[in-house]
């Protein structure tokens, strides 16, 4: 994976160091990925669920602190870029993808976790793929599933699974885990 970058688009509360994010940047380290995790701690988080305007507002913020700490040429130079989006990230993740050239946009690969509606509006790759959990409050599952299915987007639905993609039994959330942890594996294998 020679000169390949990933940029991290975590959520507010759901960092770096949780499990779906943790787990993907180990595996694309030991990969030889260079990788770039951002902080979305500092963002607004009271009254975003279901304020679209809030919602757009941390978004804006959220580019704002890619573009401090990712520059272009490192991207320009990069032979593929991988993004990786939970939630409030994977709205920015796509706002910053829809911006890239066609040159940029054809060597990028988009991993979203748990997206926003908001995610969805710009058109993306159909190579990207999407894992949503069905008991999400932050999406509502018809809209992710017909967003995905016009765009082409792979889906990957995770029954009785919550904005974190777990679903309270244990047992389940750790093979869910390692099932996703897969899946995105899958398609970074994929050339």
């Amino acid at each position: 994976m020679k000169n390949k970058i990933a940029v991290i688009f975590p959520g507010i509360g759901y960092t770096c160091d949780k499990p779906l994010l943790y787990y993907i940047i180990k595996w694309l380290r030991s990969n030889g990925v260079q990788v770039v995790t951002l902080d979305y701690t500092c963002l607004r988080k009271e009254n975003l669920q279901g304020n679209h305007a809030l919602i757009v507002d941390a978004i804006q913020q959220g580019i704002e602190i890619y573009e401090r700490k990712v520059s272009q040429q490192r991207l320009t130079e990069a032979s593929q870029v991988i993004f990786v989006g939970k939630s409030i990230g994977s709205a920015v993740a796509a706002k910053v993808y829809e911006r890239l050239s066609d040159q940029q946009k054809e060597k990028t690969k988009l991993l979203l976790l748990t997206p926003l509606e908001e995610t969805l509006q710009p058109k993306l790759r159909k190579d990207s793929i999407v894992f949503h959990g069905n008991q999400d409050p932050w999406a509502n599952t018809k809209v992710i599933c017909s967003r995905c299915a016009e765009q082409e987007i792979t889906l990957y639905e995770v029954e009785k699974a919550n904005h974190s993609l777990e679903t309270g039994d244990v047992e389940l959330d750790l093979r869910n885990l390692q099932w996703m942890i897969r899946k995105m594996i899958q398609l970074l294998e994929k050339e």
